[in-house]
């Protein structure tokens, strides 16, 4: 971590949505870009964790998993977490978000 990434900070105000807007300085020092993904993760009292996710194909997903050796936790829930992001990505609305409805 270079001293800029670890001392890029900022605030942001929570939206009646949840909306948050991440700081430029910080998006800056992440290599967040428009259209990335993002996951968060509450990560304990008053602290949430954002981790930038890039875009893999499934090919490279499958490849994590290929050869001898044991997978671990961590690597299915990043696997996971990509290929929800891709999916998102590819859907063009949040994963909650209720069904879209014909005519609408």
């Amino acid at each position: 971590m270079t001293a800029e990434e670890g001392m890029a900070m900022g605030l942001g105000t929570v939206q009646a949505r949840g909306q948050v807007t991440i700081p430029a300085a910080v998006r800056k020092a992440a290599g967040i870009e428009p259209g990335d993904v993002v996951l968060a993760r509450a990560a304990g009292a008053g602290r949430i964790e954002l981790r930038l996710l890039k875009r893999v194909s499934l090919e490279q997903l499958w490849a994590r998993f290929e050869g001898p050796g044991v997978v671990d936790d961590q690597a299915i829930q990043e696997a996971m977490a990509q290929a929800i992001a891709e999916h998102v990505r590819s859907e063009g609305r949040h994963p909650e978000a209720p069904p879209r409805v014909a005519g609408r």
